[in-house]
């Protein structure tokens, strides 16, 4: 399994706190969340962040902190905003570029999950993988992508039966957290929705349900 890490956004809706440095960076604790996100990852794990042209010397610097060296940046030709591939777009061409024949762990650079990933990819069967935190108040929902589930006896997993993106109602208080594992035989399925979705990075589990592709759900609290 290798990892990719998404890096790549301008967070326009930070500014200024973001104009001049990249969201992934921010610190949290005296820590970039970026950092938090690469020490969860397993040693032996080989993990590509991707960024854009604008902050590539911060990722640079950045990764000259780090206490491994199985981390590479990969730099999105993308000045600004309107330059972007789109989330999932960096993904397709990743796997594209490097021929990609693994699964992969998918983890979102600016989201901070206090979750065991061992625990996590421990849980992985075959089927794409999502992990959601129980937020515990539906209006607390409302702020975030939702996950409808329904339980399987005897096993830590949950099914996904659906997806709502910040629904004015929610249905649940599982909320999506940004970690996803996918499967190497859904790959494909993945570089054909983001050829018409770049941007969709969750839409491409609704498309695997679409599909009759089940997706699991691992959730904590």
């Amino acid at each position: 399994m290798q990892t990719f890490i998404l890096a790549g956004g301008f967070a326009t809706r930070l500014w200024p706190l973001t104009e001049s440095r990249a969201k992934p960076l921010l610190t949290l604790a005296g820590k970039p969340i970026l950092t938090y996100a690469v020490e969860a990852v397993p040693q032996d794990m080989r993990i590509t962040v991707s960024t854009n042209a604008a902050f590539a010397d911060d990722f640079h610097a950045w990764q000259k902190t780090l206490k491994r060296g199985n981390v590479s940046i990969s730099i999105e030709d993308a000045g600004h905003e309107d330059q972007k591939l789109g989330a999932l777009g960096a993904v397709a061409k990743w796997i594209r570029e490097e021929k990609i024949d693994d699964d992969v762990l998918l983890l979102a650079g600016d989201n901070f999950a206090a979750c065991d990933m061992p625990s996590f990819l421990k849980l992985f069967r075959g089927n794409p993988l999502v992990a959601g935190h129980d937020i515990g108040s539906k209006d607390a929902a409302t702020q975030f992508g939702t996950i409808l589930t329904k339980e399987e006896s005897g096993s830590a997993l949950q099914t996904v039966t659906s997806f709502e993106e910040k629904p004015a109602h929610p249905k649940s208080t599982i909320v999506g957290t940004g970690w996803w594992v996918l499967p190497r035989a859904v790959l494909p399925v993945l570089a054909e929705y983001a050829a018409k979705h770049p941007d969709n990075v969750g839409g491409v589990f609704e498309e695997f349900l679409r599909r009759t592709i089940p997706v699991d759900c691992f959730i904590f609290r």
